[in-house]
């Protein structure tokens, strides 16, 4: 298997168990963890639909290194959820509830998703996996 083939399963391996790690944080820390840092939390409830979705996104996204080309809209659909977070809701909820956080948990959050998602769409790309389409 080629070095950019094993390499684009990585990420999608990673991202998917990446996602399945956070659901649990969700789950277990998410309304404590802002209190901690002297935050006001928001509702218990959000954060537990928020650790089930990304439960379920994560495990499609970890399956669907399996057969990249069957499940291939699951993976771009991952990186275009990805490349939209850090460009309003994390930026938004750092600018305007959790300044504190910023530096800490949201930049690298941030450079995570961006970087990532790029990264496995540019392999997609050179890989065949996304084809240009015949107009004409």
């Amino acid at each position: 298997m080629e070095k950019k083939q094993k390499l684009l399963i990585f990420l999608i391996k990673f991202a998917g168990g990446f996602e399945l790690y956070l659901s649990l944080n969700f789950f277990s820390m998410g309304y404590f963890l802002p209190k901690w840092f002297g935050l006001e939390p928001g509702m218990p409830l959000f954060y537990q639909m928020a650790g089930v979705e990304l439960a379920i996104l994560g495990f499609l996204v970890w399956y669907s290194a399996r057969d990249i080309e069957r499940y291939l809209v699951i993976i771009i659909a991952s990186c275009v959820f990805r490349l939209i977070m850090p460009l309003w809701p994390e930026l938004y909820l750092t600018i305007t509830e959790w300044p504190n956080l910023f530096a800490v948990m949201m930049v690298p959050a941030m450079i995570y998703d961006i970087v990532s998602s790029v990264l496995t769409l540019v392999l997609l790309k050179q890989l065949g996996y996304i084809k240009p389409k015949n107009r004409g």
